[in-house]
């Protein structure tokens, strides 16, 4: 497989979203965590998104052959048993160095293996029934909440109401844009009701913030978020190129949250990945 078609097939223009996931899993500990720790959490889940896109492709093998022929996998660069090998390797690979932080970490292997493979498991249920199913949204936003899960447990944090409350924020986010993104093939628009969700995270971490420094970060998101939206009553803009712009604004989301939780570092980290996800995309489709 060339690396062009590899990285197409794993949307790699998106992991910095999913670096950013990762620093609010860890941000939520909130004791100091080992650069090696966080290191290995970003390499799981980054092998673990790779791994559910690749088997994405080779679940929507039929649909891609009759409305996005440019796919690597339904133009023939790859062969589907590849790509499903590839998928459920990187998947593999994932649950295991999850379960090698936890371990070294000290909750033990299972603490971030088990939820790690109830994010594999979370994300094969996805692909392979996203297809005419109203809670696929749901469910690949659960994906991006088990996450914060996964980094919180293999860090031996407990499941507490501020895990509770950033995860609901996160799944409803990527709900709404995966309502967004079944527009992408087609004439329709999206209705209000599916741009509802990616209000949410301002909705409620909005107004805590707004007189205080953090506000900064609540600001740029609302502002990002208001132009995104814009795109959207123009029928001259493909609703694709504002689902991808919504994909990268994911980090602005993780900002949101870690200024939350008093981590203005890495709060400007996850703002700075914004500008990285959106020129990535330019090189490599990110939807």
């Amino acid at each position: 497989m060339k690396l062009r078609t590899a990285l197409t097939l794993a949307r790699a223009s998106n992991l910095p979203t999913v670096w950013t996931n990762v620093l609010v899993g860890v941000a939520i500990v909130g004791q100091p965590v080992p650069l090696s720790a966080i290191f290995g959490l970003l390499v799981g889940l980054s092998a673990m998104y790779c791994g559910g896109m690749f088997l994405n492709d080779a679940c929507d093998l039929d649909f891609d052959r009759r409305e996005r022929p440019e796919r690597p996998l339904a133009r023939g660069d790859v062969g589907l048993a590849e790509v499903w090998f590839a998928g459920l390797g990187l998947l593999v690979v994932g649950i295991v160095a999850c379960g090698v932080v936890a371990s070294d970490s000290g909750p033990g292997w299972l603490a971030g293996a088990g939820p790690a493979f109830l994010l594999a498991v979370t994300i094969v249920l996805y692909d392979v029934h996203h297809r005419h199913n109203r809670w696929a949204a749901w469910v690949m936003g659960s994906c991006r909440g088990l996450t914060y899960c996964v980094c919180a447990r293999a860090l031996g944090a407990p499941v507490d109401a501020e895990l509770a409350l950033a995860v609901a924020v996160i799944v409803i986010y990527v709900a709404g844009l995966t309502a967004v993104a079944r527009f992408e093939v087609g004439r329709g628009r999206p209705s209000w009701r599916a741009k509802l969700g990616v209000w949410v995270p301002w909705l409620v971490y909005g107004p805590g913030l707004a007189f205080t420094f953090a506000g900064v970060f609540a600001g740029l998101g609302l502002v990002y978020l208001v132009d995104c939206l814009g795109d959207l009553t123009r029928r001259d803009r493909p609703v694709g190129a504002t689902v991808a712009r919504l994909v990268a604004a994911i980090s602005l989301v993780d900002a949101l949250l870690l200024a939350s939780l008093g981590r203005y570092d890495w709060a400007w980290l996850a703002v700075a990945a914004l500008p990285l996800c959106r020129r990535f995309q330019r090189r490599v489709p990110g939807t």
